[in-house]
């Protein structure tokens, strides 16, 4: 039995009206492990994603989150254009001093923008800087759509490998929705599949390595860049 600080997340059903979305999707992770969600776009990522944070509670199933602040970074990167990004970072956690906003921003790739402002940001910076501010309430639960989504793949791995470094070392869960096998293996644990619609199911739940990475891609197709 998952204690009481870890993420467990049970869906029995799922709809949206008539239309059955997910069902029997069921996970837990422990304080420092990262979980990457893959499903083709329209399966139910982000809705599992929105269950998981507790912005959606009209499904039958349960959900226990881990004590302590959630961060979440959507896929709108959501920053107050009037404030700096020093000025984004404190308004979700004011006891940040320069060198801690420093520090973060390095994390993710963006040395010397504490002063800018987010209208001088390319929409990819954008998303960093967001993803900074959600690393900054030092979460026990971060939760991430597609965070990499507008970075080359390169960059995308180097951030990756950081930021989940950095989570791991403050004891966070981390639960990040993706559709790139490759990127989920460079950072994720574990791997968890959707597979199927009307509704969507757990179809895998494992370690993340090149072997697992390979049976994936042989049993649903839509992991294949091939």
């Amino acid at each position: 039995m998952p204690g009481a600080d870890h993420l467990q997340v049970t869906i029995e059903a799922k709809t949206f009206g008539a239309h059955p979305v997910l069902r029997g999707v069921r996970f837990s992770a422990a304080p420092g492990e990262v979980l990457a969600l893959l499903a083709p776009s329209g399966t139910g990522k982000t809705t599992t994603l929105r269950i998981a944070m507790g912005l959606d509670q009209d499904f039958d199933g349960t959900v226990q989150r881990p004590a302590g602040r959630l961060a979440t970074v959507f896929q709108e990167p959501r920053l107050l254009p009037w404030l700096s990004v020093a000025a984004n970072m404190r308004l979700v956690a004011p006891g940040l001093s320069d060198a801690d906003i420093a520090h973060i921003l390095s994390l993710a790739g963006l040395q010397n923008t504490a002063a800018g402002m987010p209208k001088h940001l390319s929409l990819g910076m954008a998303r960093r800087v967001a993803l900074a501010r959600a690393l900054a309430v030092r979460p026990a639960l971060l939760v991430m759509d597609e965070p990499f989504a507008s970075l080359d793949a390169q960059l995308g791995a180097r951030l990756g490998h950081d930021i989940t470094a950095y989570a791991r070392s403050i004891g966070a869960i981390v639960l990040m929705a993706t559709h790139d096998l490759d990127q989920a293996r460079a950072i994720a644990d574990r791997l968890l599949v959707l597979s199927g619609t009307s509704p969507a199911t757990l179809g895998a739940d494992i370690p993340s390595n090149a072997q697992t990475a390979a049976e994936l891609r042989n049993r649903f197709g839509f992991l294949d860049k091939g």
